[in-house]
C-alpha cells in the first residue's frame, strides 16, 4: 500500500495531466445577486445581538473573483494589498466584500456577518486555488467563491486540486456558490440530459472538502435558478444553503462570514483555528431542515442557522480525533430529557481522487450510534439513481460510501447515554475526523428576530422570525412601550418560523408575543422608529451644518466616520448640527434617533462635501426671460440662520439691489429683475446671516437683445482685442467685418450663443458687421476700432 504522501503526490502528477480535464476551460462569471442582505433568516443577527465580541477579529477572507473596491467606506481600514488580485474591480465583488465584513457604515444594511474580518481580493482568472504560501503569507482562513462557469457533472482536474489543497492547509475553509443553472442539465456524466438536477455550474464545486452552497428567498424557499446536485457520483451537494435573493453569490457570502464567526469562537475557546472538517460537522449538522426529510440534493442538510452553530462550539459539543483501517473510536453523549431529537454528524478532510473518478470518495468512515437499549441508528443516505423521481425522495438510513460527512438523527429519544461509532472502513494512513452533536429542544420557541439590537422601521413590512418545533397554533401579539398586547394574527403555525409584520407608523420600544401552543413565547425589546434622512445645510470654510427631518420623541444621536467604523460623538435634541471642521474631519456622518435612550435605526451615510451645496449655495441659474424680464431660480442648503436674500445687478464696479427676500420661508425661490439694458447684465445673490456675516453667489449672465437678433460687445473696441459677437438664435446667421471699402476681413457662422471673433492688428478706423441669414442682410453695424 502507498505510503499518504506518495500517494497525494502522485494524485497531483495525475491531475496535472488527466485526460478529463479542460485544457481551456470555459471564463468563470459572477453569479447575479440583488444585493439585498438579510442576516436574520440564517439567525446570523441573533449572534451578533448576543455575542457582541464574536465579530471575525483577526482573521482573514479572500474573495476570489474580480477585485472589490478598496475604497469602500464599509470595509475601510480592514483591507490586505493582495500580489494575486484582478485588475478589475465590480460591483458584485465589492457586494460580497460586504455581505461576509462589511462594517455597516454606508448604511445599516450594509453590516455583514463578520464586520471585524479583514479582507483580501484574487483573481478568479485561475480556477485553481491559489499556491499555499499565499494563504499562509496572509493568514488566510476562509475563501469566498461566489462565481461559476458550464455546468459540470464531473470531478475535474480543479475538485481534486481544491481537496488537496483542503488536505494541505486544515483550517483553511473553501465556500462556493452553487450555481444559478436550477433547470439546466448536466451535457455529461451519469445525470447527462436529466434537467433540473446535476447542475453546479464548475466542476471545482464537485470537490470533496468544500462548502457548496445554494440559495434560498426571504422566506427560506428554494430558489428556482440555485443548482441542485447530486455531485457527479451521487453525493450530496449542495451541503447548505443560505439567503441568496436572484442568486447564490450572496448565499455563499453569508456561510463564509458564518465560518469566520465560528474560527474566532473556536480560538477564543482554545487558542487555535479549527480544522475545515470541523466547521463543516458543525455547520452541516445545525442546519435548519428545509427538504424533503433530514438531508436532501436541493437544500443540503438544510438552511444555514448561525446561531445553533456558534452554540455548538460555545458549548463545546464536539470532538476531534483520527483512526486508521479498520479502528473504530468510540465516544459517549449524555442525552437530557425532553428532546425533540439528537443530532449527530461526522466529517472529514479526504485524500482528493484522481480527476474523472467515477467515485470521489478515497478514505470510508462508518457513523452510527446506539442508545442505551442497544438499539442502533446508522446514517441517512440518498438514493443517487438518475431519474428525477428517485432523486426526490425523502433520505432513508443505510450505510453511506460516498459522502466525506455522515449525520444520524434520533426523533424523541429517551434520556440517557448514547454511545457514537466512528469506524475505519477504508482509510489510506491515518484520517482525522471532526464529530459534532446537537440536542433540539422540545417544545422549543426562540425568537430570533427582531432582537434587542435590531432596530425596526416605522411603517415598513417587517419578517418576524423565530425557531419552533411546537405544534398547534397560537395568537401574535405586540405591545408599545409596555402597554397592551394587540393582535397581529390568529391561528399562527409556530412551524411556519416567520410572520410577515406590516408595521405600524408609531415610535416606541416593541415586544412581540406568541401566546398559545406552548407557554408565552415573549421577544426581547427594541426600537421602532422612523426613518431619517440626512442632508448638508452648508458648507463654508470652517464650518458645515448637518440637517435632518425630524421624528419623534426628536433626539438624535450623531456619528461620524473614524478610522474604521462609525462612531457616536454627540447627543442632541435639534435637528441639525454645527460642525466645524477643525474639530471634525471626518467628511462621513449619519445619525440615528434616540428611543428611551437607545438608538433607532440609523440613517444612511452623508458625505457632506458630495451633495452640491457650498457655503449656504446649492443653485443660481437663469430660469426664463421675456423681453427685458429675467427670472432666476436659486436654492440654498439651508434657511438657518438666513435673514435675507437679495438679487442684485453689477452697475460698473458695484451692485444695486433689485429684489431683496425676507424673511426667508423655505429653501427654494423664485427671483425677477425687469429693465434690463441693451447687451449683457450680470447678477449675483448675497446671502445675509443674522450675525452680520454675507455670502455670495457666483455670478449669473442675461444677455438682452431689443429688437435686434444679435449684439456686438465691446462696441468700441481697443486694437488687437477681439469682439463678442451675442446671438439669440444660435445656428441660424453668419457674421462679416469688413472694413470701409467693402473687403471682407472675417466671417464665421453663428452657431453658439457667444461667438468671439478675432481683431488682428486692424488699425484704428471703421468698420462694419454684417450678419446675414438665408433670407439675406438682416442687420449692419458699425464697430470702432481705437
Amino acid at each position: 500500500m502507498l505510503r499518504p504522501a506518495l500517494r497525494l503526490l502522485l494524485l497531483l502528477l495525475i491531475s496535472a495531466a488527466h485526460a478529463h480535464a479542460q485544457t481551456n476551460p470555459p471564463p468563470p462569471n459572477e453569479e447575479l445577486t440583488s444585493g439585498f442582505l438579510d442576516r436574520s433568516l440564517n439567525r446570523i443577527n441573533l449572534v451578533q445581538d448576543r455575542y457582541p465580541s464574536l465579530r471575525g477579529d483577526s482573521l482573514t477572507a479572500a474573495v476570489k473573483e474580480q477585485s472589490f473596491d478598496t475604497s469602500d467606506i464599509d470595509l475601510k481600514g480592514r483591507i490586505l494589498t493582495s500580489s494575486r488580485a484582478a485588475a478589475t474591480a465590480t460591483s458584485h465583488a465589492s457586494l460580497m466584500a460586504t455581505i461576509i465584513a462589511g462594517g455597516g457604515n454606508s448604511s445599516p444594511f450594509a453590516f455583514g456577518a463578520a464586520p471585524a474580518a479583514l479582507l483580501t481580493s484574487v483573481s478568479f482568472g485561475t480556477l485553481f486555488p491559489e499556491p499555499d504560501s499565499f494563504y499562509r503569507r496572509l493568514s488566510i482562513t476562509v475563501e469566498n467563491h461566489s462565481y461559476g462557469s458550464i455546468v459540470e457533472s464531473v470531478y475535474g482536474n480543479e475538485a481534486a486540486a481544491y481537496d488537496s489543497a483542503a488536505v494541505r492547509n486544515s483550517s483553511l475553509a473553501f465556500v462556493f456558490s452553487s450555481g444559478n443553472s436550477g433547470t439546466a442539465a448536466p451535457a455529461g456524466g451519469p445525470y447527462a440530459g436529466l434537467s433540473g438536477w446535476s447542475n453546479l455550474t464548475g466542476n471545482f464545486k464537485n470537490a470533496k472538502n468544500v462548502l457548496v452552497v445554494g440559495a434560498a428567498d426571504s422566506l427560506g424557499v428554494l430558489e428556482a435558478l440555485s443548482s441542485r446536485g447530486p455531485a457527479h457520483d451521487g453525493r450530496v451537494k449542495p451541503e447548505l444553503t443560505a439567503f441568496g435573493q436572484d442568486g447564490s453569490s450572496g448565499a455563499s457570502a453569508l456561510v463564509s462570514g458564518t465560518a469566520l464567526l465560528l474560527q474566532q469562537a473556536y480560538r477564543l475557546r482554545t487558542g487555535t483555528l479549527p480544522p475545515s472538517s470541523l466547521l463543516r460537522a458543525v455547520l452541516l449538522n445545525s442546519a435548519e431542515d428545509a427538504g424533503p426529510g433530514q438531508v436532501d440534493y436541493q437544500y443540503g442538510y438544510g438552511r444555514l442557522n448561525a446561531w445553533d452553530a456558534v452554540q455548538t462550539i460555545q458549548e463545546g459539543r464536539y470532538r476531534i480525533d483520527s483512526l486508521a483501517q479498520g479502528e473504530t473510536r468510540i465516544f459517549t453523549i449524555n442525552v437530557p430529557a425532553s428532546l425533540s431529537r439528537l443530532r449527530v454528524l461526522a466529517a472529514w478532510t479526504d485524500a482528493p481522487a484522481a480527476p474523472g473518478a467515477a467515485k470521489a470518495l478515497v478514505n470510508d468512515l462508518d457513523l452510527q450510534l446506539e442508545d442505551g437499549a442497544s438499539a442502533i441508528t446508522q446514517p441517512w443516505v440518498l438514493q443517487p439513481a438518475a431519474n428525477a423521481a428517485t432523486l426526490s425522495q425523502a433520505a432513508r438510513r443505510g450505510l453511506d460510501t460516498l459522502n466525506n460527512q455522515e449525520q444520524v438523527t434520533v426523533d424523541n429519544p429517551s434520556a440517557g447515554i448514547y454511545t457514537v461509532r466512528v469506524q475505519g472502513s477504508r482509510v489510506v494512513g491515518r484520517q482525522v475526523f471532526s464529530l459534532a452533536w446537537q440536542f433540539d429542544t422540545a417544545s422549543r420557541f426562540q425568537w430570533t428576530f427582531p432582537g434587542a439590537g435590531d432596530p425596526l422601521s416605522a411603517g415598513s413590512r417587517t419578517v418576524l422570525r423565530w425557531l419552533s418545533n411546537r405544534s398547534g397554533s397560537g395568537t401574535l401579539e405586540w405591545s408599545l412601550n409596555g402597554g397592551a398586547w394587540q393582535p397581529i394574527a390568529s391561528s399562527v403555525d409556530p412551524a411556519t418560523s416567520f410572520f410577515a409584520w406590516q408595521a405600524p407608523d408609531t415610535t416606541g420600544l416593541v415586544r412581540f408575543r406568541l401566546r398559545g401552543a406552548g407557554p408565552d413565547a415573549i421577544s426581547d425589546e427594541t426600537v421602532i422608529s422612523r426613518r431619517i434622512n440626512l442632508g448638508t445645510g452648508f458648507n463654508c470654510s470652517d464650518s458645515f451644518l448637518l440637517l435632518w427631518n425630524h421624528v419623534p420623541p426628536q433626539n438624535y444621536r450623531l456619528y461620524e466616520l473614524a478610522d474604521r467604523y462609525l462612531a457616536g460623538f454627540r447627543s442632541s435634541t435639534d435637528s441639525f448640527a454645527l460642525l466645524r471642521k477643525s474639530d471634525h474631519p471626518s467628511l462621513y456622518y449619519a445619525v440615528a434617533p434616540l428611543v428611551a435612550g437607545r438608538p433607532g435605526q440609523r440613517s444612511f451615510i452623508l458625505k457632506y462635501d458630495a451633495q452640491g451645496v457650498e457655503c449656504y449655495f446649492r443653485s443660481f441659474y437663469l430660469s426664463n426671460q421675456a423681453g427685458n424680464r429675467a427670472e432666476f431660480t436659486a436654492s440654498i442648503g439651508t434657511a438657518f440662520g438666513v435673514t435675507a436674500l437679495v438679487l442684485q445687478r453689477q452697475e460698473g464696479s458695484t451692485y444695486v439691489t433689485r429684489q431683496t427676500l425676507s424673511p426667508l420661508s423655505g429653501t427654494n425661490f423664485l427671483l425677477a429683475d425687469t429693465g434690463l439694458h441693451e447687451g449683457i447684465n450680470r447678477y449675483r445673490l448675497q446671502l445675509q446671516l443674522a450675525g452680520g456675516a454675507v455670502f455670495y453667489s457666483e455670478l449669473v449672465t442675461a444677455y438682452y437683445f431689443p429688437g435686434l437678433p444679435v449684439l456686438v460687445f465691446p462696441n468700441p473696441v481697443p486694437q488687437g482685442r477681439p469682439v463678442t459677437v451675442y446671438s439669440n438664435e444660435p445656428g441660424r446667421y453668419t457674421v462679416q467685418v469688413v472694413d470701409a471699402t467693402g473687403r471682407e476681413l472675417y466671417r464665421n457662422a453663428l452657431n453658439a450663443l457667444t461667438t468671439p471673433v478675432p481683431l488682428p492688428a486692424l488699425p484704428s478706423g471703421l468698420y462694419f458687421v454684417r450678419f446675414t441669414s438665408e433670407s439675406g442682410v438682416v442687420d449692419l453695424r458699425k464697430l470702432v476700432v481705437y
